[in-house]
C-alpha cells in the first residue's frame, strides 16, 4: 500500500497536471449552512448553524469526466494520520449544479441534502469497523442560490445545439444569452410559479430534454453537500502512473476487509467497487451503503442493476449480490476483494455467506425474482 509521502506526491502531480491543462481549480462561492458536525469537523472550522462559503482551490481526483467530489490538495492532521479534505454535492468540479437533470436519484454533479446526510450518518457509524472516510461536516445550500443554478442549468441545454430544437428559435424577449434566460425564469418562477417557467422554454427544447422537465419539480427539495477526510482522493481505478500492482492489490484486500466488518454490523455495501477504494485502502461512498433490513433501499438497488446488465443473471438476490462483488464492479483488483472478506474464495460464496449471516432480514428478498 501506498505511503503517505506516495500519496502527498501523487496528490501535487496531479494538480500540477490539471494547472497544465488549464483547470485551475477555483471553487465558485456557494453560501451554505452547517446543519450537522463532528468533532473534527469543528477543529476544521464547520461550527454548527454557522454560514460557510469555501474558498480556495480543489481538485477532481480525475479530471476526464465532471464529477460532484473535489478535494483540496493540502494535506491535514486527524488522529496522527495525513488526510485530504473532500467536497462531495458541489457540483460538475467545484462550479456548477444542476438540478435539471438526475444521477442514479441524486442531483446531476450535486447531492439531495437527504442524501448527504445518508452518508453522513453512516460514516459517523462505521468509524471504528474499518478503513473508512472521516465525517466531518454536512452543508444545506442557500435554497435560493441553488434555484438560480438550477435555472442556470435549464437554459444552457435550451442554447446548446444538441439539446435544442435551435439556437435562432429562442425568442429576444427570453434573452440573449443562456444567462438573461435564467434570470428570466428565476423571476417568472419566483411570481407565477414552476410550471409557467417551465411551459415558457419548453417549446424550444428537443424531445431529449422532455423528462428534465418533469424532473425539474424536484428543485423543491433541499440540496447540500458532505464534507469528508480521505487518506487519499484516487481510486485504485484512476490511471496512475509508477504504482506497483501489489499496492493496488493490497488496497482492494483491506478495502474487502472493512466489507466483511460491516456485514458483520448489519451494514451492506451495495457498489463495493474499484471506483469507491482508494489507494489507502478505504472503502468509500457510504451513500451506497444500507443496514441490512432497509430492503427498499437494497431492492432499489438490485432493480436498477438488472437494467443495468441485462445480459447478466440478476433475476434472484444472490445472483445481483454476486454481480456487486464481481468483475463488473472490482476489474483485475475481484481476487484480491474477495480473498480480503474472508467470507469464500469467489463472489457467489461471499454473497451467500452474507446471506447466511443476515438471512432473517433479507428473507423476502429471497423470495422475489426480478
Amino acid at each position: 500500500m501506498l505511503s503517505e509521502t506516495q500519496i502527498y506526491d501523487e496528490v501535487q502531480k496531479h494538480v500540477a497536471w490539471c494547472r497544465e491543462i488549464g483547470k485551475k481549480g477555483a471553487l465558485i462561492p456557494k453560501r451554505a449552512i452547517v446543519v450537522d458536525t463532528t468533532e473534527h469537523g469543528i477543529l476544521s472550522g464547520f461550527r454548527l448553524h454557522a454560514e460557510r462559503v469555501l474558498v480556495g482551490r480543489a481538485y477532481p481526483h480525475y479530471y476526464l469526466m465532471p464529477q460532484r467530489t473535489v478535494f483540496k490538495p493540502e494535506p491535514k492532521k486527524f488522529n496522527g494520520e495525513s488526510f485530504y479534505v473532500e467536497i462531495k454535492g458541489y457540483g460538475a468540479n467545484g462550479r456548477h449544479l444542476y438540478a435539471m437533470h438526475h444521477c442514479e436519484g441524486d442531483l446531476f454533479y450535486g447531492m439531495y441534502l437527504e442524501h448527504a446526510r445518508r452518508e453522513f450518518n453512516l460514516l459517523k457509524s462505521v468509524q471504528n469497523v474499518g478503513r473508512v472516510h472521516l465525517p466531518l461536516a454536512l452543508l444545506y445550500f442557500s435554497h435560493e442560490e441553488f434555484t438560480r443554478q438550477a435555472f442556470r442549468g435549464l437554459a444552457s441545454r435550451a442554447f446548446n445545439k444538441t439539446f435544442s430544437k435551435s439556437k435562432e428559435e429562442i425568442p429576444k424577449e427570453l434573452g440573449r444569452t443562456e444567462i438573461e434566460t435564467a434570470k428570466k425564469l428565476f423571476a417568472i418562477y419566483q411570481h407565477q410559479g414552476l410550471e409557467s417557467a417551465l411551459n415558457l422554454l419548453r417549446p424550444y427544447c428537443s424531445e431529449y430534454n422532455y423528462r428534465m422537465f418533469d424532473e425539474f419539480s424536484t428543485v423543491k427539495n433541499p440540496a447540500g453537500y458532505l464534507i469528508r477526510a480521505a487518506r487519499c482522493p484516487f481510486r485504485i481505478t484512476d490511471s496512475q502512473k509508477g504504482l506497483l500492482k501489489s499496492d493496488l492489490e493490497e488496497a482492494a484486500y483491506m478495502a474487502g476487509q472493512t466489507y466483511a466488518r460491516m456485514i458483520t454490523q448489519g451494514i451492506l455495501h451495495l457498489v463495493p467497487s474499484e471506483g469507491n477504494i482508494t489507494f489507502a485502502g478505504e472503502l468509500m461512498d457510504m451513500e451506497d451503503a444500507v443496514t441490512v433490513d432497509n430492503l427498499t433501499e437494497i431492492r432499489k438497488s438490485w432493480q436498477f442493476m438488472s437494467q443495468q446488465f441485462r445480459d447478466e443473471k440478476t433475476d434472484t438476490f444472490n445472483a445481483y449480490l454476486s454481480l456487486t462483488l464481481g468483475r463488473h464492479f472490482l476489474g483485475a483488483f475481484t481476487s484480491a476483494f474477495i480473498e480480503g472478506t474472508g467470507l469464500g474464495d469467489t463472489p457467489n460464496e461471499v454473497a451467500s455467506r452474507v446471506i447466511e449471516r443476515h438471512e432473517t432480514s433479507l428473507r423476502p428478498l429471497l423470495q422475489e425474482r426480478i
